[in-house]
Protein backbone atom coordinates (compact mmCIF):
# COMPACT_ATOMS: atom_id res chain seq x y z
CA UNK A 1 0.00 0.00 0.00
CA UNK A 2 2.84 2.38 0.84
CA UNK A 3 4.47 1.67 -2.52
CA UNK A 4 1.25 2.53 -4.37
CA UNK A 5 1.08 5.83 -2.54
CA UNK A 6 4.67 6.69 -3.46
CA UNK A 7 4.09 5.70 -7.10
CA UNK A 8 0.90 7.80 -7.18
CA UNK A 9 2.67 10.86 -5.77
CA UNK A 10 5.55 10.37 -8.26
CA UNK A 11 3.10 10.19 -11.18
CA UNK A 12 1.36 13.38 -10.05
CA UNK A 13 4.65 15.24 -9.61
CA UNK A 14 5.90 14.12 -13.05
CA UNK A 15 2.58 15.17 -14.58
CA UNK A 16 2.78 18.61 -12.98
CA UNK A 17 6.37 19.10 -14.18
CA UNK A 18 5.37 18.07 -17.72
CA UNK A 19 2.35 20.41 -17.67
CA UNK A 20 4.41 23.37 -16.38
CA UNK A 21 7.13 22.76 -18.97
CA UNK A 22 4.57 22.55 -21.77
CA UNK A 23 2.89 25.81 -20.70
CA UNK A 24 6.26 27.57 -20.54
CA UNK A 25 7.51 26.40 -23.94
CA UNK A 26 4.27 26.82 -25.87
CA UNK A 27 3.79 30.17 -27.58
CA UNK A 28 0.69 32.12 -26.69
CA UNK A 29 -1.43 32.61 -29.79
CA UNK A 30 -3.43 35.85 -29.84
CA UNK A 31 -5.31 35.31 -33.08
CA UNK A 32 -5.33 33.33 -36.31
CA UNK A 33 -6.65 34.69 -39.59
CA UNK A 34 -7.38 32.41 -42.55
CA UNK A 35 -7.61 33.72 -46.09
CA UNK A 36 -10.52 32.08 -47.87
CA UNK A 37 -10.83 33.13 -51.52
CA UNK A 38 -8.79 36.24 -50.69
CA UNK A 39 -11.06 37.29 -47.82
CA UNK A 40 -9.58 37.30 -44.27
CA UNK A 41 -11.59 35.45 -41.62
CA UNK A 42 -10.70 35.32 -37.92
CA UNK A 43 -10.79 31.65 -36.92
CA UNK A 44 -9.19 31.95 -33.49
CA UNK A 45 -8.97 34.80 -30.98
CA UNK A 46 -9.75 38.44 -31.71
CA UNK A 47 -8.18 40.62 -34.40
CA UNK A 48 -8.95 44.32 -34.64
CA UNK A 49 -10.50 45.95 -37.71
CA UNK A 50 -7.19 47.66 -38.65
CA UNK A 51 -5.40 44.28 -38.58
CA UNK A 52 -8.04 42.74 -40.86
CA UNK A 53 -7.82 45.77 -43.17
CA UNK A 54 -4.02 45.38 -43.33
CA UNK A 55 -4.31 41.68 -44.19
CA UNK A 56 -7.01 42.38 -46.80
CA UNK A 57 -5.03 45.22 -48.43
CA UNK A 58 -1.66 43.46 -48.57
CA UNK A 59 -3.01 40.10 -49.73
CA UNK A 60 -5.32 41.56 -52.37
CA UNK A 61 -2.50 43.79 -53.68
CA UNK A 62 -0.31 40.67 -54.03
CA UNK A 63 -3.06 38.37 -55.36
CA UNK A 64 -2.94 35.96 -52.40
CA UNK A 65 -6.11 33.86 -52.22
CA UNK A 66 -5.38 31.44 -49.37
CA UNK A 67 -3.14 31.14 -46.34
CA UNK A 68 -2.94 31.63 -42.60
CA UNK A 69 -1.55 34.46 -40.47
CA UNK A 70 -1.19 34.18 -36.69
CA UNK A 71 -0.01 36.57 -33.99
CA UNK A 72 2.02 34.74 -31.34
CA UNK A 73 3.89 35.75 -28.22
CA UNK A 74 7.59 36.40 -28.71
CA UNK A 75 10.37 37.10 -26.20
CA UNK A 76 9.92 40.79 -27.01
CA UNK A 77 6.36 41.65 -28.06
CA UNK A 78 4.28 39.78 -30.60
CA UNK A 79 5.40 38.27 -33.90
CA UNK A 80 3.49 37.17 -36.97
CA UNK A 81 3.63 33.61 -38.29
CA UNK A 82 2.63 32.76 -41.85
CA UNK A 83 1.70 29.64 -43.75
CA UNK A 84 3.99 28.57 -46.60
CA UNK A 85 1.46 29.75 -49.19
CA UNK A 86 2.27 33.38 -48.36
CA UNK A 87 5.49 34.47 -50.15
CA UNK A 88 8.28 36.30 -48.33
CA UNK A 89 7.72 39.74 -49.98
CA UNK A 90 4.06 39.65 -48.85
CA UNK A 91 5.14 38.58 -45.37
CA UNK A 92 7.52 41.53 -45.16
CA UNK A 93 4.81 43.97 -46.27
CA UNK A 94 2.57 42.50 -43.55
CA UNK A 95 5.31 42.87 -40.91
CA UNK A 96 5.92 46.49 -41.98
CA UNK A 97 2.22 47.31 -41.63
CA UNK A 98 2.10 45.40 -38.33
CA UNK A 99 4.86 47.64 -36.95
CA UNK A 100 2.95 50.76 -37.98
CA UNK A 101 -0.26 49.51 -36.30
CA UNK A 102 1.57 48.97 -32.97
CA UNK A 103 -0.95 46.29 -32.05
CA UNK A 104 -0.91 45.39 -28.36
CA UNK A 105 -2.24 42.13 -26.96
CA UNK A 106 -5.09 42.35 -24.53
CA UNK A 107 -7.18 39.86 -22.65
CA UNK A 108 -6.78 36.13 -22.57
CA UNK A 109 -5.17 33.82 -25.11
CA UNK A 110 -7.05 32.97 -28.29
CA UNK A 111 -9.73 30.34 -28.29
CA UNK A 112 -10.97 28.44 -31.31
CA UNK A 113 -14.29 29.61 -32.68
Amino acid sequence: MEILLKVGVAVIVIGLVFWATHRTIRSRRYFTIKLINGEPRVVQGKATAPVLALVRDVTSHNGIQSGTISAVEAPVGVRLEFSRSIPEPTRQQMRNGWGILKWKPGGSPARKR
